[in-house]
């Protein structure tokens, strides 16, 4: 179970973003859709308990190398749901050419 869950679980091709993405595969595209959906349930969820997020920070290969999954977080990303504004929104341009920052 813990070794053919998550994104290799759902897709059945791998746990790696970057093939996922490279894949032509129905079942690529679902697990990425999958992923990016519970993204935007968790800082959903996390906005309400904390009335507010100031800022959302990606670490790891999605905060460094993934600016795809980065600009679908948005409420509108997620499957089935309707359009809708965010009060403040990611800045689009600096999230596609963010290099990683070491502090």
């Amino acid at each position: 179970m813990y070794r053919k869950s998550g994104l290799l679980g759902v897709s059945g091709l791998s746990s790696d973003m970057r093939a996922l993405r490279a894949s032509k595969e129905s079942t690529a595209r679902e697990a990425i859709a999958l992923f990016v959906y519970r993204i935007v349930r968790e800082i959903g969820s996390l906005a309400a308990a904390l009335a507010g997020i100031d800022a959302i920070v990606f670490t790891g290969g999605i905060g460094e190398n993934d600016a795809a999954t980065r600009g679908r977080k948005s409420p509108s990303a997620a499957p089935g749901s309707g359009s809708r504004s965010t009060k403040s929104e990611m800045q689009r341009e600096n999230s596609k050419s963010a290099q990683p920052r070491h502090v």
